[in-house]
């Protein structure tokens, strides 16, 4: 059964050259932060997949998140970027 909550932290991995990794114990994923758009989403689904389905080889995880990708792109499921955090004015500023 693939567990029920995974987090996913965006930070960069260009020093490990790999725009995603996915952690089995405990379940964890990691996303290049740079990553934008259809690319992102496609990475994320390879990632998720890897979680869910680790017995999967690694050409049917390809495949299947690109395939995954294409048609919800296509449907229309995007990302909402959420908003900069907003900073906290200090006390006594105007």
């Amino acid at each position: 059964m693939p567990p029920r909550r995974v987090p996913i932290i965006e930070k960069k991995l260009g020093r490990d050259n790999v725009h995603g990794w996915a952690y089995a114990k405990p379940p964890k994923i990691e996303i290049d932060e740079r990553l934008r758009g259809r690319f992102q989403q496609e990475v994320l689904l390879h990632e998720l997949l890897h979680v869910a389905l680790p017995q999967l080889e690694e050409e049917c995880v390809t495949k299947t998140a690109e395939f995954l990708s294409h048609h919800t792109w296509r449907f229309g499921l995007r990302r909402i970027q959420p908003p900069a955090p907003r900073q906290r004015r200090q006390k006594g500023t105007s």
